[in-house]
């Protein structure tokens, strides 16, 4: 179960990660237009993106931990 929990959570990290590329992309854009209000939401959008980012490595790093250091010692299987 952990396996599947963490290829599901790799594969939105890389939904997030995309999504923050695009964001960033439009901050720039929304810049050169002088367009400050959108700016400032596409800003906070940007924030909760990095956000929910850093939660999901929190829980990869703990899942990484416990696969190394739980029972049936997974580092031979690797």
């Amino acid at each position: 179960a952990m396996e599947a929990e963490e290829k599901e959570l790799r594969e939105r990290l890389i939904v997030l990660e995309e999504q923050k590329f695009f964001v960033s992309e439009m901050i720039t854009d929304a810049n050169k237009r002088r367009k400050f209000d959108e700016v400032s939401s596409l800003s906070i959008n940007m924030e909760d993106l990095s956000r929910e980012i850093d939660q999901v490595n929190g829980v990869l790093a703990q899942l990484d931990f416990a696969g190394v250091y739980g029972q049936g010692g997974g580092i031979a299987q690797t």
